[in-house]
Order: C-alpha cells, then structure tokens, then sequence
C-alpha cells in the first residue's frame, strides 16, 4: 500500500512538472526577456506569447533555455537590431539586423531544441528570415509567414520533415540556397513575386505532389534547384522569361509526364538537368539553345519524340552523354527542313535512326503579344501569336465573361460588352500573359 501511495505521487508530481505551462509577457525592452522569468522554472514552459520588443538575445534565450517550448507566438513583436556576443551566434559578435529574424534562431549543433518546437506566428513585421533560422527544426508542423517578407535566407527550413505546408506571401522575391532542402512538403506554390531561388532550394523534397508552376518572374533555374522532387506530377512549363536551365535542375523527378517544351528564351541547360525525368514522352529543344551539358537528358526511357529546333546542330563535342540510355531506334528526331545531313554527321545528334524533317513554327514569345486595338468598341485580335491560342475575358471581379480558341488575326467580338475595363488572358502553349482592354461606345 505504501509503494502504491508513493508510486501514485510520483506520478503526481511528474504530471504537474510536465504539464503544459503557458506565458504572456509584453517586452518593453528588446534584450531583457529572462528578466520577465527569473522566478520562473522555464523547463515548464511549453507556450509562450511575447509582444513589444525583442532581439537576437531574447531569441537566443528562448533557444537555449526553454528547452520544452513547442508553441512560439511572437507575431506582435517588433524585433530590434543588436549587435554583440550574446546572440544566436554567440559567442561570435555579429551585427543582427532589424525585422529580420536571426540566423540560427531555433537551431545549432549542440543542443536538441529543434527537435521540440512545433509551432511559430513570426513577427508581422519582419522583411526576412536569417539562414538556417529553423534548420533542422524536425517536430516543426506550422509557421506562418507574415506579407512583409521579401527574403527567405540560405538553410532557413532545411530538414524541417515534418513541415508538410507552408504558404508563402507575394511579397518574397528570394529563397535562400537549401531554403527548403529535405522538407516535408506535400505541396509547393511558388509566389509570382520570386526573382531567385538558390541552388538546393527545394531539393529532395520528395513528398511535392501537385503540378509545379514556375513564375515568369524568374530568369534562371538555378543547381539542383529540383532534383529529386519525385513526387511532383503532371506537365513541367517553364515560362518564356528563362535563359539558363542550371545543374541538375530537375535531375530525378520522375513524376514530369507528357512532353516539355523548352522556351526559345533558353540559352543553356546544364550537366544532368533532366537526367531521370522518366514521365517524359517529348522534349522540344529551340533555337535559342547555345549549348547542352553532359547526361542532361540521360535516362529519360519513355522518349519517344526529340525536336531540335536549331538549323545547325547543337555541339555535343566536349560533353558525354546527353541522351544516353535513350532508345536511338524508336525515338524520333525531327529537325528543320535542310538540316537532315547536319545532323547526321554530328557528334551524338547522329546516333539517332530515325531522322525526320519538319517545318518549324519560331516559339511564341510571349513579351510581344498585344491586343489590337486597345480601346474597343466592337472587335479586336491578339498581335504577337503565331499559332492558335485561348483567351479568357474577365470583368475586374474576375468573372469570366467570354472564352474562345482563335487563330493568328482572327477577331473576337465584344459588342454586348457594356463599355468599361475587362481583362483578357492570353494562354498559348508556352505559357500565359494577361491584358488589359477598354471596351468604348462610339
């Protein structure tokens, strides 16, 4: 009975210890957080809100010793700047900027703090997210991302696998190299407003599984940018406003199906940069194509169709195995009119057997697509399009009002429209580009 009665207690007092204990503290000067909990056993702590002012020292702080933390709200703080020794890169004295959530908030190599957190409101003012912020932060389910961020640093969420979602606002215009690298996302929606990703970014996310969008903002796909998101589906587009395809950019993404279109905006693609999309079925190549890195399209065993674009052949002749693996029997190459013997006699383009040649259409450029005339008061057509394209008109509540297939200067009626500002999308093969037209009364 007495080992009972003791047994009983311990679990008692075991169940008070480790009961989840909440705080609210308003900081009034950045730094002086463990002033607010000198009598307070932070081990208990498991939720905590702050508001007012904070800096690196106070995240620090948090890091290092409230070590049962699993939920963090300090969306209403306004983080300061600091500089010294005693931030979350101590004993380093670093200059830490403000509204920018420091470097190594939640994580570094010696301690087992990120493996607890699961989840962060950020501050709604912060403008970027330091490198490795979260790094490793492996319970962490839910952060929300404030639209006041333009940065995601280098390594911020790198090997968070148990984050499965994450939205992020069109105010961010950089993801850091490795920003997402081993995540657990299962879906992926890239801001229109992202200028550039670094290498890695979302690399080895195996776990994406929607089609993948990429924005016309960008100009590059960057090293590895991809590579090994297996599980992303359906038809890669790339928008016209791509030069360089880098490294291994999409090398082992086996969920692409169907065929991809490279814009006439690419200039290079990189070593390895398809190496493994087995969905593929046709890949067209075109004529703004410079050069091609060794095993770019290696591996790709559904090929049945290549379209080289280029009257003269691509020189393969200091790289190796662009196409290897690819059956050279059954895949097509087609090529322009007059370029056949061109093609047969160079390196690697001349190991295919079956050789065709096809008149090629130049790629529609989207840049150049124009609605003729802009102020209308019964009909206008698309400049720009060199084959048939979809439109869509919307009024500026976004109803659709009108969508129709038309061919290169076809005119599309308007005359019921009531006069006013409508938007018009544009969708070709290449991607879309929207308009903007004034329907008048004359």
């Amino acid at each position: 009975m007495k080992k009972t009665i003791i047994l009983l207690l311990s679990l008692f007092l075991f169940v008070i210890v480790h009961s989840q204990v909440s705080k609210t503290i308003h900081v009034i000067t950045a730094g002086t957080l463990n002033s607010y909990l000198k009598n307070v056993n932070k081990s208990t702590i498991t939720n905590i809100t702050l508001t007012g002012n904070i800096d690196a020292r106070d995240i620090k702080m948090i890091r290092d010793s409230i070590l049962n933390l699993t939920v963090l709200d300090v969306s209403a703080t306004t983080i300061k700047e600091y500089e010294g020794s005693e931030g979350t890169l101590s004993p380093q004295t670093t200059l830490y900027s403000a509204n920018e959530f420091p470097p190594f908030s939640f994580y570094n190599g010696f301690i087992t703090k990120a493996s607890i957190i699961k989840s962060i409101l950020l501050p709604n003012s912060i403008t970027s997210i330091g490198a490795d912020a979260f790094s490793n932060c492996f319970g962490l389910t839910y952060i929300e991302i404030p639209n006041s961020v333009t940065i995601i640093g280098d390594g911020s969420f790198d090997g968070c696998t148990c984050l499965s979602k994450i939205s992020m606002p069109n105010s961010v215009k950089t993801i850091g190299r490795f920003a997402f690298y081993k995540c657990g996302l299962e879906d992926l929606t890239l801001p229109d407003s992202v200028s550039e990703i670094g290498e890695y970014a979302f690399a080895a996310c195996t776990l994406i599984s929607n089609d993948l969008v990429i924005p016309t903002t960008l100009s590059n796909i960057g090293v590895s940018t991809f590579q090994s998101c297996s599980g992303i589906k359906g038809s890669l587009v790339l928008p016209n406003t791509i030069s360089v395809i880098g490294e291994n950019a999409f090398n082992g993404c086996t969920g692409f199906s169907g065929g991809l279109l490279i814009p006439n905006s690419v200039i290079s693609i990189g070593s390895h940069a398809f190496f493994g999309c087995t969905g593929l079925t046709s890949i067209t190549i075109p004529q703004s194509v410079k050069s091609i890195g060794s095993w770019a399209f290696c591996y790709n065993y559904k090929l049945d169709s290549i379209h080289a674009n280029s009257l003269e052949p691509i020189d393969l002749s200091s790289v190796s195995g662009v196409f290897k693996d690819i059956d050279k029997t059954s895949c097509i190459l087609y090529v322009p009119l007059g370029s056949a013997s061109a093609y047969k006699a160079a390196g690697q383009w001349k190991d295919f057997k079956n050789l065709i040649e096809e008149q090629v259409l130049p790629l529609q450029n989207l840049r150049f697509i124009d609605i003729y005339p802009n102020f209308v008061s019964d009909k206008f057509k698309i400049n720009g399009i060199n084959e048939a394209c979809r439109i869509c008109i919307f009024d500026l509540n976004g109803k659709v009002l009108l969508t129709n297939e038309i061919k290169p200067n076809e005119y599309v009626s308007i005359n019921s429209f009531a006069k006013g500002e409508y938007l018009v999308k544009i969708s070709t093969r290449v991607g879309w580009v929207t308009r903007k037209i004034l329907k008048i009364e004359l």
